[in-house]
């Protein structure tokens, strides 16, 4: 078939499912199997996928794929290439993480020295309703850090979705920082700095974060 790499592996424990008419392995097999030519980042971002949950699902969507424990019961078992690639990537996984450059976001923010944000986090006005759900969150700081994909610049509904949202949670005395794809190239410093400055300006570390 074109564009199929083939690739050869010896994992008694990989199932075959069906996908679009294809036989396919599981998802954690796959995840495991990639952690031989996937670098860490993406290696996590993989692992975020495979693990979220949809806030809205419809009806035929299968997700999640797979579960935290079911990585990491796999990833103690499996003795393939790749072993030590998957257990270290399996640590940082996380659910509700919508997309690879929220990932990375996340990550890079934990490895530049600054506290690990909670993810997909509920923010409710004064009355208890939910005005939305934000990517990265410091509650301790109010603070709101997301990433901005080409659908948020490029769709003219979600773009004024987005006005509504914003506006809500700065109403709700939210702080909040978006970036986009350029922000993140190479370290991620243009991105980093701003946090860290926004953090700073709201008291952190004296105040803490989470």
């Amino acid at each position: 078939m074109h564009g199929v790499i083939g690739h050869q592996f010896e994992d008694q424990r990989v199932g075959i499912r069906s996908r679009h008419g294809l036989a396919v392995a599981d998802p954690v097999s796959t995840w495991l199997h990639l952690a031989t030519t996937l670098d860490h980042y993406d290696l996590v971002a993989a692992g975020d996928y495979l693990v979220r949950t949809p806030h809205f699902p419809v009806p035929g969507d299968p997700r999640p794929f797979a579960t935290i424990e079911e990585l990491a019961g796999r990833t103690a078992r499996y003795g393939g290439r790749g072993r030590r690639n998957a257990t270290l990537a399996l640590d940082r996984v996380r659910t509700g993480v919508d997309s690879p450059q929220e990932t990375r976001l996340r990550l890079l923010m934990v490895d530049d020295g600054l506290p690990e944000p909670l993810t997909d986090v509920p923010i409710h006005d004064s009355a208890g309703a939910r005005i939305a759900w934000v990517d990265l969150y410091y509650p301790g700081l109010r603070l709101v850090v997301e990433y901005d994909g080409e659908q948020h610049r490029t769709n003219d509904k979600q773009y004024a979705r987005d006005v509504i949202r914003l506006d809500s949670l700065r109403d709700e005395g939210e702080h909040v920082l978006r970036f986009g794809k350029l922000s993140l190239t190479g370290t991620g410093l243009p991105a980093l700095t701003r946090i860290r400055d926004r953090m700073h300006m709201l008291g952190w570390p004296e105040r803490p974060a989470t």
